[in-house]
């Protein structure tokens, strides 16, 4: 337990569980026995799954939905035990009584809102309540919902590492391990209760979910689980929501208004909350709740328009409903295939019609990057009797990380902040770098592809009517050919380059699909025109940014911390970007933690909540102990010390590889010291794409 200077500051405690062991497997009642014959019954027997449609029909509203939200409050066999909600006159009493200024009209005056609560929310407001500011967290969905089953059903393994992915970046690396709701702190109590979850689902579902990166407890290198970060992000909310008196934290209240007025702001939910605020910060995401931004490619949609008797089809979470009754003829028999958004895989009626395909059915994946590669994974996972075919544009290529791995360097995600040229050049590199897939990823897709459960298509051109000819068939499949030349002569040419190295594959002239998935991530444009947004556009709060020297075109543009237009606005989220680790969790945890320190400088000053001590030993502080030319040789150096690098010698092959892939996941590079010593097929092929997109972008020079 850790001591502070005003007490005893206890660990978080759990906030999920087993979701086999929440359920009551003789229950007779009606909502419990709907939960378990929807989520729980064995896979193998599908007689006794009872598709959501059905409870839809025969259930009180309130008990559906409340099933119908589980995915999103579920990761990978871990279910939550509360959620945060009150009503807006409970919201204005518990202001008052926690002495929060009021407005003439009686409600709450905050000193910031936080709209959203994911990886940026959550760790703006945590910051911000630690320095005593009297912080409201508002999320329209639930929180951590981005890495739920509902919202990232495929990713069973994240990215960045565990100690990378924690949203608790104090800037000091001692106390970055101690912080009692930081993941350092907690991982091996989190890992094992991961890992129970993953256990007594696969035992009461006979389902194994595959995909996660298994390791020592207390190993900080390995990719995170996403159960762990799951987990993880559940502890802060719940810190925020039950915690210090100056923090409050409300899911399912989508904010709808946002007007500024007399020198600060007046905000209001859909659920009725009205609070006033002097400061605002939007880490909305790139995800709504809904996954309304969902992209669908125009050529399916155009192909499910002119068919409506040949399928359904489901791009975001309001098509489950809106086309219930169809999505129920789907289930039970009808001659009606699904054309759907890849994140829509963690939703028991997708999970259950692909259990439903007959075995060696094709099942169509069209997009590229890691989600459309795992999205293709979690097919073969759910039902392993189907084969994949998997449209994508470029080559696969292999990277650790999703963003050029200087950017993710402590050093680098301090001073990247206020660098505005190397925010710049790093957007460009990262524009550059492409959407490559984890090296394990693109391992057991070739593996895959040499099985024949897989065809990978690489096509050199984008999956519309110029590329490919979608033609109904009457057993109810789809058949997916090749209408442009030079997309076969693509495909024969890397089927040529695989079979130099060792991978001899057949290329098919077409396919014929029961189900097309569609993995091309979100709409940027359609983040421009939200409500929201567009309200702050109309009062001049914020502009969209058209330069793209300033950054990546379409997003809200920032001067530093906060907008150039309103210095009491702020933004968190991947949606608007200012450098390259903007869009992943430790770019986003580093800013929460600066932006917190930057506004509460800027507010009234207020007690200090209960704090744990400073580490006995303080370590190193990121943001005081490196020079600004530290920052830029590190940068440069993609995140190693440049007087490791002067001093290396070339010619030792380990120190080569360290250099060449320097991230703290050593995969590639052990890959790289294993070379010439057995490695598979499907392992070089994927160290010489590591090697490719290492030589395409160049040095990480500024």
């Amino acid at each position: 337990m850790q001591v502070s200077q005003h007490g005893y500051l206890p660990p978080p405690r759990l906030v999920t569980t087993a979701v086999s062991d929440l359920v009551d497997k003789t229950t007779q009642d009606p909502f419990v026995a709907g939960f378990r014959d929807v989520y729980l019954y064995p896979k193998g027997d599908l007689t006794q799954a009872t598709p959501l449609t059905e409870l839809r029909q025969r259930l009180p509203e309130a008990d559906w939905k409340a099933i119908q939200e589980a995915p999103y409050q579920s990761a990978d066999g871990l279910i939550r035990t509360s959620n945060y909600y009150m009503s807006p006159k409970a919201l204005d009493l518990m202001a008052a009584d926690r002495g929060w200024d009021q407005a003439a009209d009686g409600h709450p005056i905050a000193d910031v809102v936080v709209i959203g609560a994911g990886p940026g929310g959550l760790a703006t407001s945590y910051h911000l309540a630690q320095k005593g500011v009297q912080v409201l967290t508002l999320e329209g969905g639930f929180a951590g919902q981005a890495f739920s089953d509902g919202g990232a059903q495929t990713v069973h393994s994240i990215r960045t590492d565990r100690q990378q992915s924690s949203l608790i970046r104090t800037g000091n690396a001692a106390e970055d391990q101690v912080t009692s709701c930081g993941l350092p702190a907690g991982l091996g109590q989190i890992v094992a209760h991961a890992r129970h979850g993953r256990e007594s689902f696969a035992q009461a579902t006979g389902h194994e979910i595959l995909g996660v990166v298994e390791g020592a407890p207390d190993d900080g290198t390995l990719p995170t689980g996403r159960a762990e970060l799951f987990e993880h992000f559940v502890e802060v909310a719940d810190h925020l929501a039950t915690g210090p008196d100056n923090s409050m934290l409300i899911e399912k209240a989508p904010v709808t208004s946002l007007k500024r007025q007399d020198g600060q702001f007046c905000l209001e939910t859909a659920r009725g909350h009205k609070v006033y605020a002097r400061k605002v910060v939007m880490a909305t995401g790139l995800v709504t709740p809904g996954g309304a931004n969902s992209k669908m490619m125009p050529v399916l949609q155009q192909l499910a328009d002119q068919n409506p008797e040949r399928y359904v089809l489901l791009r975001e979470d309001y098509d489950r409903v809106a086309h219930n009754e169809e999505l129920h003829q789907a289930l039970t028999g009808a001659p009606r295939s699904l054309i759907l958004s890849d994140r829509l895989l963690g939703t028991p009626e997708v999970q259950l019609a692909l259990r439903q395909l007959p075995a060696g059915a094709h099942v169509a994946m069209v997009g590229s990057g890691e989600s459309a590669v795992k999205g293709a994974l979690e097919v073969l996972s759910q039902n392993p009797s189907l084969k994949v075919d998997f449209f994508t544009k470029a080559p696969l290529e292999a990277a650790q990380v999703q963003i050029p791995s200087e950017n993710v360097h402590p050093v680098v995600l301090e001073k990247a902040i206020d660098d505005r040229d190397f925010g710049r050049a790093s957007l460009e590199r990262f524009k550059n770098f492409g959407t490559p897939i984890t090296p394990r990823t693109m391992i057991q897709l070739l593996e895959l592809q040499a099985a024949g459960r897989m065809q990978i298509f690489e096509m050199g051109a984008y999956f519309d009517e110029k590329s490919v000819t979608l033609t109904p068939q009457a057993d109810g499949t789809t058949e997916i050919s090749f209408a442009n030349p030079k997309v076969r002569d693509t495909l024969r040419q890397r089927r040529n380059d695989w079979a130099a190295q060792g991978l001899k594959t057949d290329l098919p002239v077409s396919s014929n699909v029961r189900m097309i998935i569609s993995a091309t991530g979100y709409n940027r444009e359609e983040l421009r025109h939200t409500p929201l947004v567009e309200q702050m556009l109309e009062q001049g709060l914020m502009e969209i940014c058209s330069d793209p020297q300033q950054g990546l075109v379409g997003q809200p543009l920032t001067e530093g911390l906060v907008s150039s237009r309103c210095p009491d606005l702020a933004c968190n989220t991947s949606a608007a970007l200012t450098t390259a680790a903007d869009s992943a969790i430790p770019g986003m945890a580093v800013r929460g933690r600066r932006l917190a320190e930057f506004l509460a400088s800027r507010l009234p000053s207020r007690p200090l909540p209960l704090q744990p001590a400073p580490a006995a030993e303080p370590g190193l502080n990121y943001a005081s102990d490196f020079s600004q030319q530290d920052f830029r040789e590190i940068a440069k150096y993609r995140g190693l010390s440049p007087q490791w690098v002067a001093s290396a010698d070339l010619r030792n092959p380990e120190q080569q590889n360290l250099r060449t892939f320097p991230d703290p996941d050593r995969f590639l590079r052990e890959l790289a010291n294993c070379e010439g010593d057995g490695l598979s097929v499907a392992e070089q092929i994927t160290l010489n794409s590591a090697r490719s997109l290492i030589q395409r972008l160049g040095d990480a020079t500024l």
